[in-house]
């Protein structure tokens, strides 16, 4: 069923003011996505949200139990804990977990895999680079959009930079082009990463 490009925009208002309502930590409790409401950075978030997703089967109940004794001990930063913990080490932070069948073991691994970048990759240190593309354009590769609202808060944010006429952003792509005239490219970046997004780089669009 195909929609009007009117009709997609009225449903792209209702739906941004119902997660404009109810995107609340309130509303969302006893969901284990509660969880990611603790932590300011996206990008601690996207380790939270994985292994709230991961142990998502079972009780509510022993599904927030479970959660909760995984993401304590990395402290304030779980980006941070995943990057600078060594596998032999998770191991013994988490020898005693088990969440029904999953164990210790399963765990470790899933956290290894994200450090190493087979699951789910972080590539947050690597250096920012931003490039003019013939005077017609430029193309931001960014890091850490997840869902439709981290698309419209970079694409509002790229909006009100200054010189910025328009503002494509690709979720799929992880990626956006913008145009315009006199765009400074420092505050685009600062645009996008006071969010909590990352740009990590740039690739030719043919813009």
């Amino acid at each position: 069923m195909s929609i009007t490009a009117p009709e997609r925009k009225k449903l792209e208002r209702a739906l941004e003011n119902l997660y404009e309502r109810y995107g609340w930590k309130r509303y969302v409790d006893p969901d284990p996505l509660v969880f990611l409401y603790d932590y300011p950075d996206v990008r601690d978030r996207e380790i939270v949200g994985l292994i709230a997703a991961s142990l998502a089967f079972g009780g509510v109940r022993q599904i927030m139990g479970s959660v909760e004794k995984v993401i304590s001990p990395m402290g304030v930063s779980p980006r941070e804990f995943v990057t600078n913990t060594s596998p032999k080490r998770m191991a013994k932070i988490f020898d005693r977990f088990r969440h029904r069948w999953a164990t210790s073991d399963d765990l470790v691994q899933m956290l290894t895999a994200v450090v190493i970048g087979s699951f789910f990759r972080i590539p947050w240190e690597r250096p920012v680079e931003i490039e003019i593309e013939n005077g017609e354009g430029i193309k931001l590769k960014i890091e850490g959009m997840t869902c439709g609202h981290c698309v419209t808060s970079v694409t509002k944010a790229l909006k009100e930079s200054r010189g910025v006429e328009s503002a494509l952003v690709d979720l799929k792509k992880r990626e956006a082009v913008v145009t315009g005239g006199d765009i400074d490219v420092a505050l685009l970046r600062e645009a996008v990463e006071s969010l909590g997004y990352k740009v990590i780089g740039t690739d030719d669009s043919g813009t």
